[in-house]
């Protein structure tokens, strides 16, 4: 038996870690401080960008349906 849905706090931050190249990484991180952003700001930017253009897709579109039903909206 599943429990009723839990509000999410749109503001609430969480952790996300991922193991990358080191290479990658250092560069990365050269290229956040040359900008003068830091690389969790620069990473959540382009995860935006990345949702944003997901969502346009024709395959996320077909699960926008399923989902609202899953979080009782």
């Amino acid at each position: 038996m599943m429990g009723s849905p839990r509000k999410v706090d749109p503001t609430r931050k969480i952790r996300v870690t991922a193991k990358v190249d080191f290479q990658l990484h250092f560069l990365f991180k050269l290229a956040c401080k040359e900008m003068g952003v830091s690389m969790e700001s620069r990473i959540e930017h382009l995860l935006k960008e990345d949702v944003k253009q997901s969502l346009k897709k024709e395959w996320f579109k077909g699960l926008a349906p399923l989902e609202k039903s899953d979080l009782g909206n």
